[in-house]
């Protein structure tokens, strides 16, 4: 697994603080570093990516990426990923979103989606292969 965000100070602890809580290590060295070439080569050689609406999600559309997309309070229909094979979770299935004048910019919309939620849509994302070898692994 490879994490990568902006060059933030608030990205680079969001990185750091996902891969404390990750079983195993991933890696993080390319948070903050990456070109938008640098990230496609990354997100094209992925068996999948994970994200939030942004630039990099649409990138992996635009490669053929699968994805597992979240989004907050954005609109979901009109900036979901070109993508046929993809998995959308939107906050707004778990809360009510407030129009876009109403919305508080200080709160985390994306903390509502629940990580089960998302565990579950890895595990329908992961290759077969891989299923197959987690399934031996965990028996």
């Amino acid at each position: 697994m490879i994490l990568t965000s902006g060059p933030s100070t608030d990205d680079l602890s969001c990185v750091a603080n996902i891969a404390q809580q990750c079983r195993q290590s991933p890696i993080t060295e390319f948070a903050g570093k990456t070109t938008f070439p640098e990230l496609g080569a990354l997100i094209s050689h992925a068996a999948f990516f994970i994200g939030v609406d942004s630039a990099p999600m649409h990138i992996a559309a635009a490669l053929e990426t699968p994805i597992i997309c979240l989004f907050g309070a954005t609109d979901h229909q009109y900036w979901k990923p070109w993508s046929k094979n993809v998995i959308q979770i939107w906050a707004g299935n778990y809360e009510k979103m407030p129009e876009r004048h109403e919305r508080d910019r200080n709160k985390k919309y994306l903390s509502i989606i629940p990580v089960k939620d998302v565990i579950t849509a890895t595990k329908k994302m992961l290759p077969m292969d891989i299923q197959t070898i987690k399934s031996e692994i965990e028996i």
